[in-house]
């Protein structure tokens, strides 16, 4: 996707258009279009993309990050099951904890399979790269209503996935 010239805009105005937005009623806000595009997923393989418009963007983040810690919470914290990203904001704007990425699951993986003897006999092998495209809004929507309650945040972020996915109930944007 092409670098949005509005983020020099929002930067150079950041204050203003902080203020425009924190007076943004949510409950009627709709986003604008998503950019949508084919991009490559493999060497012979497509996905669609979506990219938001800057302060769709922006109001879709600062929903997830306000509600961020219930989320987490209601996963298992930082000791939930599974190896995933886990919510933890720090400098710089970073979002997720620095131990939780994919070349740590990829150290993780190699030492289970190296030094597990004979404990393993079979390997799964799955492809998930149509995931995205198929997680159902409903379960999504009780997700964050079990982590967070009905509140405006979760609300907004039902509203803004049903608009950029056009009242489709399944599929986020990727």
């Amino acid at each position: 996707f092409p670098y949005p010239f509005e983020f020099e805009f929002l930067r150079e105005r950041k204050e203003e258009i902080a203020d425009a937005l924190a007076a943004e009623n949510t409950a009627t806000f709709r986003p604008l279009s998503s950019l949508d595009s084919l991009v490559p997923k493999s060497r012979h393989g497509f996905r669609v993309a979506h990219q938001l418009y800057p302060t769709d963007a922006i109001m879709l983040l600062a929903a997830t990050v306000s509600i961020g810690p219930q989320i987490e919470a209601a996963r298992g914290g930082a000791h939930g099951p599974g190896f995933s990203y886990k919510f933890q904001p720090g400098d710089n704007f970073g979002m997720f904890a620095p131990s939780c990425r994919f070349g740590n699951w990829l150290s993780d993986q190699y030492g289970h399979a190296a030094f597990s003897g004979d404990q393993y006999t079979h390997v799964v092998e799955a492809d998930i790269a149509d995931f995205y495209q198929r997680i159902y809004h409903h379960r999504l929507e009780n997700g964050l209503w079990d982590a967070a309650g009905d509140i405006t945040e979760t609300r907004l972020i039902r509203s803004i996935l049903r608009d950029i996915r056009a009242r489709q109930s399944i599929g986020i944007p990727v």
